[in-house]
């Protein structure tokens, strides 16, 4: 038997397992890196406004908005820390220019989020198809006009919390792919070596 046919085989799968693990690393951590970004400018990209009350606000954006109860939040200025339970409450939404209300649903499932200065809790959603004048306003039911509590509304959080989050789960599923295929090579290089060493042993 001559010398290159029981040569075992080099070193470069390692080499290749190496990288693609690197590589595999990188990517997730640019994705996972993505998902904090996201979810932490979603605080940044709300309104806000004091209630109980009335406010009267331009929405140039169509689409769904979600308002979040917040018990830990920031506003011109002052710091509010209230009850983490939802107060009972009635929103409306009022279209001026229109002449009419919003209907307003709830919110699927519990979204909550806690972010630098706020802490907040989904609890309604309204549709805006045309752009104008809107006037929200959240009393307690029955009446009461402390304690002072936040509402923040956004349009469009609901799916950016959604591609936040898969923007995570994908940089998990990348990152256990890469670590299996770089375990794979690693293992098929090791067991061709071995192999190849019995067979100059023999």
């Amino acid at each position: 038997m001559s010398r290159e046919a029981t040569q075992a085989p080099g070193r470069t799968g390692y080499w290749i397992a190496a990288v693609i693990f690197l590589l595999g690393l990188v990517g997730s951590g640019v994705l996972i890196a993505m998902f904090f970004f996201g979810i932490f400018g979603i605080g940044d990209e709300l309104d806000r406004f004091v209630a109980p009350g009335t406010e009267e606000v331009e929405l140039s954006d169509t689409g769904r908005y979600m308002v979040f109860y917040e018990h830990r939040s920031q506003v011109d200025g002052r710091s509010f820390s209230t009850s983490q339970n939802v107060p009972n409450m009635e929103f409306e939404v009022y279209d001026v220019d229109r002449d009419h209300n919003i209907p307003i649903e709830s919110t699927f499932g519990d979204t909550n989020y806690t972010l630098r200065n706020y802490s907040g809790t989904a609890v309604h959603q309204f549709r805006i198809d045309e752009p104008g004048t809107y006037r929200f306003s959240a009393e307690y039911v029955g009446g009461g006009e402390s304690p002072e509590f936040v509402l923040a509304y956004g349009e469009g959080v609901g799916r950016g919390i959604l591609t936040s989050v898969g923007l995570f789960l994908a940089g998990g599923a990348a990152f256990c792919f890469v670590t299996v295929l770089a375990i794979v090579t690693a293992g098929v290089t090791f067991f061709r070596r071995l192999q190849s060493q019995r067979q100059q042993e023999s």
